[in-house]
C-alpha cells in the first residue's frame, strides 16, 4: 500500500495489523472477496503455494 504516515497508520489499526515499533512490522498479505465481503490475512512470507489456495478458496467462497 502506499500513502502518508498517517493514512497508513490508521489503516493498519483497523486491520488489527498495526505495530508500535517500526522494527516489529510484519509482512501482512490481506485476500478479499469484495464481492462476498470476506477477507482473510496471511503472513506475507508464506510459500506461493499456500498463499494460491488462499487465493483460490476465497475467491470460490471456500474460505469465509
Amino acid at each position: 500500500m502506499t500513502g502518508g504516515w498517517e493514512e497508513i497508520s490508521r489503516l493498519l489499526k483497523v486491520l488489527g495489523a498495526a505495530s508500535i515499533r517500526k522494527k516489529d512490522h510484519t509482512q501482512l498479505v490481506l485476500i478479499g472477496n469484495d464481492t462476498r465481503g470476506t477477507w482473510t490475512r496471511t503472513n506475507g512470507l508464506a510459500q506461493p503455494t499456500h498463499l494460491a489456495r488462499l487465493i483460490d478458496g476465497m475467491m470460490n467462497g471456500v474460505i469465509e
